[in-house]
């Protein structure tokens, strides 16, 4: 079965860390227990959201109306995009074409995909995050109805 059709369908997250290629340090950037799905489409669209567990509601229900300080906790406990993907051997290409990190529109996230069982393991090559060197490593599990 081609990666393609490995990846069609939902997943929802099970785990995802960062691991700096220096020392081998270790963090959760959504916590111990994330909350996300990604769905990838027949016809090429990808569409992901990720959070922390536990987010906190905005005082008032109006969302426009909330604070700078909610605002800003909402936007660094979520991630979110969506757009078209193609896949070329183990590697999976997303063109990010709306987001909730503005740096990502217009540009392609590559990630490298292995298969286990009815899991998905995505993972990045090294990039700075948090000012350090690290490798992204994302699990997902296929989501059945």
């Amino acid at each position: 079965m081609s990666i393609k059709n490995k990846l069609l369908g939902t997943w929802k997250l099970i785990s995802m860390k960062t691991e700096t290629t220096s020392g081998g340090e270790v963090s959760y950037p959504f916590g111990q227990d994330p909350l996300g799905y990604i769905t990838f489409t027949d016809d090429n669209f990808v569409f992901l959201t990720v959070t922390t567990s536990g987010r906190p509601n905005f005082e008032k229900p109006d969302r426009l109306k909330a604070s700078l300080e909610e605002k800003a906790q909402a936007l660094d406990t979520c991630s979110a995009y969506s757009g078209t993907y193609s896949v070329d051997g183990d590697l999976l290409f997303m063109n990010i074409l709306c987001g909730s990190f503005p740096n990502w529109v217009g540009k392609v996230q590559e990630r490298h995909c292995t298969f286990e069982g009815n899991k998905f393991i995505a993972t990045t090559d090294p990039r700075i995050s948090g000012g350090k060197e690290v490798i992204v490593t994302v699990i997902w599990e296929k989501v059945r109805h």
